[in-house]
């Protein structure tokens, strides 16, 4: 893979760098890894719609994040910058809504402000949303970050960036091969930096089906 995506995320996991000429080096260590992926199901309006994904797939604050960013780079605007710039605008107005998760049999209701199903840790630019993701290890990793304040998100920041979010007093962690999420108000999907559809949702994981050439494992 040659990564052409706003913050090179999966590909950070893979030590494939962002330069073209960099990454295409890659090819000739013959470094080879057989990762997990992942299918979800969602709506789309009235459309029932799927999509395949191999880095994480975002709901709620993040796929909202997601929206504008791609609306965004429609217009001819990218970068690294552009993503953070639109994590503090869409705080402006965005709500808490209810969500029942169900991860392998476990039900799970909460409101929340954000969620991410990971095979991998990355996203938004060098994010670690699923610190403890193992792309290899047949498993989701779901981090669910709770109702929080507005202030309380800003200073928590720095937390995406340090691996450290998932030791925050308002986020749980989970593994599982099966996650469902509804809820009564509509929440939005990302996966792999792509907006797509709305609740309700079904991800499945795909244990070890993409084979790749890396440059190296960032474990």
């Amino acid at each position: 893979m040659i990564t052409v995506g706003t913050g090179n995320d999966w590909g950070r996991m893979f030590g494939i760098p962002s330069d073209y000429e960099d990454a295409v080096k890659i090819l000739t260590l013959d470094q080879t890894f057989v990762q997990d992926a992942g299918v979800v199901s969602f709506c789309n309006e009235d459309e029932p719609g799927n999509r395949y994904f191999v880095n994480i797939a975002g709901m709620g604050f993040d796929a909202e994040v997601a929206r504008k960013t791609n609306k965004s780079k429609e217009k001819g605007r990218g970068g690294v910058f552009l993503y953070f710039y639109n994590i503090l605008t869409s705080l402006l107005n965005y709500r808490h809504v209810e969500a029942l998760i169900n991860v392998d049999g476990l039900n799970l209701e909460n409101k929340i402000f954000s969620m991410n199903v990971g095979i991998c840790r990355y996203n938004g630019g060098g994010m670690i949303q699923a610190p403890n993701a193992i792309p290899d290890d047949g498993l989701f990793d779901l981090t669910v970050i709770r109702k929080i304040s507005k202030p309380k998100v800003i200073l928590s920041l720095k937390r995406l960036y340090n691996g450290t979010i998932h030791m925050h007093p308002k986020v749980d962690s989970y593994t599982g091969k099966s996650i469902t999420v509804e809820s009564n108000d509509t929440i939005l999907l990302e996966t792999d930096g792509e907006s797509l559809g709305h609740t309700p949702f079904e991800f499945q994981i795909i244990p070890r089906s993409v084979k790749i050439l890396t440059g190296y494992f960032n474990n």
